[in-house]
């Protein structure tokens, strides 16, 4: 449950993933606090909908969601453009490419990055196989292109990267 503002634009890539427009009805006339939105609007909608209510009677399906275009990596020529989307707790920058997104369009062996002038190729298997202070390249657990440093952080490479071949 969210707000209809794009925060969802990923999940909503899912197949057979729906949106409701909760409206107020006699399931849902409880009283709401101004500073408590979230409380007073999701709890009771997530207590119906996991005793079993179906979405259809809290209100009618959005064909038409909102959704933040520039998630994805696009093609240029012999190349895809992505961006780095996330920096972890370990200071690792994960990509919006994922592995599949680079199936059929280059071997595992050719898969070389650039970030701001600087070209990374390699792709480890696991971290262990990183070399110790430098910027390395992995497919992590989630499927994404990740830039990895033993020992270190990589933060800085947060923008634009291009994944091509050598």
């Amino acid at each position: 449950m969210a707000p209809d503002n794009g925060i969802l634009t990923y999940i909503l890539q899912r197949k057979g993933c729906r949106v409701y427009a909760v409206g107020e009805t006699p399931l849902l006339s409880l009283e709401r606090s101004p500073t408590f939105a979230g409380r007073d609007h999701f709890a009771p909608i997530a207590a119906l909908l996991a005793t079993g209510t179906p979405p259809e009677a809290l209100g009618a399906e959005i064909k038409d969601p909102v959704v933040i275009e520039g998630l994805w990596p696009k093609k240029r020529g012999g190349e895809i453009v992505g961006k780095i989307v996330y920096i972890d707790r370990f200071g690792n920058a994960i990509a919006n490419v994922t592995e599949a997104d680079l199936k059929g369009s280059i071997g595992r062996s050719e898969w070389a990055l650039r970030v701001k002038g600087v070209r990374l190729s390699g792709l480890k298997k696991n971290y262990a196989e990183g070399k110790k202070g430098a910027a390395n390249l992995i497919v992590n657990s989630s499927g994404h292109l990740e830039i990895f440093v033993p020992g270190g952080a990589r933060a800085t490479f947060w923008g634009s990267v291009c994944w091509m071949k050598r």
